[in-house]
């Protein structure tokens, strides 16, 4: 394609705004007498200038250049908004206390008669529960557990689990969670956590053995405070 065309083909980008960038790289000193190039900027009669592919050449790197840091900027910004999304609290986090009336407890597992959960993002990259429980005696027990944000081995700091009991929590997605509690190494019991869309509801749906060695379904309703 010769120069002619090119520039012609770029004429409708180098209207407007574009003239007067123009018009400062051309200079009194520009030499525009010898051998022009067949090109105009669009404006007023008295506006209107010749110019040489190098003027158009500048310009367009220029555009080029922009358009290249705009597109940078913009790609920074997705990524800067993805990783925010990603470390975001997960929707578990917050107060949570067991809806007893729209729950299906198991008597084998002595239900408790009332159950809060707090769930904290701790800066350490962690998830911390305190789940606390009061029995039919009223007597309460709390007790505080921990594990990586994205899943991972649950500590048990206060040793508040059944001795020689271990739990894994294992992030499905945001706000779904599946936990597997293993005694002495053997899996007894799994727990599927999952948060309603609009964040009010937790449902827990524990299965696995009770104490006399029976299959056992529990489903615990809990609403958020």
């Amino acid at each position: 394609m010769t120069a002619t065309r090119k520039l012609f083909r770029a004429r409708s980008r180098l209207r407007g705004d574009l003239a007067p960038r123009l018009a400062t790289i051309l200079t009194p000193s520009d030499d525009i007498s010898s051998k022009p190039v067949s090109g105009i900027v669009s404006g007023p009669p008295t506006s209107r200038i010749r110019f040489h592919p190098y003027h158009v050449i500048l310009l367009l790197m220029e555009m080029g250049t922009s358009r290249s840091l705009l597109r940078a900027i913009v790609a920074l910004g997705l990524t800067i908004g993805t990783a925010l999304a990603a470390r975001a609290a997960d929707p578990i986090v917050g107060t949570w206390k067991l809806d007893v009336s729209k729950s299906k407890l198991v008597a084998s597992l002595s239900p408790p008669k009332a159950q809060t959960e707090v769930y904290r993002e701790l800066a350490s990259g962690q998830i911390e529960l305190e789940l606390t429980t009061v029995n039919n005696e009223g007597a309460s027990t709390s007790v505080i557990l921990s594990w990586p944000a994205g899943g991972g081995v649950v500590q048990d700091p206060r040793g508040g689990l059944p001795k020689g009991m271990t739990a894994v929590e294992t992030l499905l997605k945001p706000g779904e969670w599946y936990v597997t509690f293993l005694m002495d190494g053997k899996q007894v019991m799994t727990m599927h956590k999952v948060i309603s869309l609009d964040r009010q509801t937790m449902r827990q749906t524990l299965k696995g053995l009770d104490p006399q060695g029976r299959s056992v379904q529990q489903i615990q309703v809990l609403r958020r405070q």
